[in-house]
């Protein structure tokens, strides 16, 4: 790990930034390969969501995570992409506040793409984007930078 000292701008691992690219709200999630990747998508008022359907999406089409008054694609429910089988599961408990939020365990480089969170009955219907990017690390470097009086850490990465 080499440290240096200047003000360049620099990537950061475990981001959740800003993301532009779509409708509605969005995030941007980067995470290393092989990590668990949180995708956020949460109602705006908070609204207990356990009767409620929604229904995540890649790249508008391959199925991520379908819930439906508590079927799902854990529980019996059929019609999940078969690169998500396994992989990805919700936060039970976090849906009496409308936290529709799921886990990607173990990302691969193949799960970089655009995320959509859709409650497609309520009204006014809601959507969320998220843009989800994997890393593969191969070097660290921790940047101090005291004229930015900030610490950061930067990477040599293939995403």
């Amino acid at each position: 790990m080499a440290v240096t000292s200047d003000c360049k701008p620099c990537p950061v691992v475990w981001a959740w930034a800003p993301y532009r690219g779509g409708k509605g709200s969005g995030d941007r999630v980067v995470v290393e390969e092989g990590s668990d990747a949180i995708l956020p998508c949460s109602l705006s008022n908070k609204e207990n969501a356990e009767s409620e359907l929604f229904d995540w999406k890649k790249d508008g089409q391959k199925e991520v995570f379908f819930y439906d008054g508590g079927i799902h694609y854990n529980n019996g429910r059929i019609g999940q992409d078969e690169q998500f089988k396994g992989r990805v599961s919700h936060f039970q408990d976090e849906l009496k506040y409308g936290n529709a939020s799921i886990i990607i365990r173990n990302t691969k480089v193949t799960d970089r793409g655009d995320y959509t969170c859709i409650f497609p009955h309520l009204q006014p219907r809601q959507i969320f984007n998220i843009e989800l990017l994997v890393a593969i690390i191969s070097d660290m470097e921790v940047v101090l930078s005291p004229a930015c009086k900030i610490f950061f850490v930067s990477t040599s990465c293939q995403n």
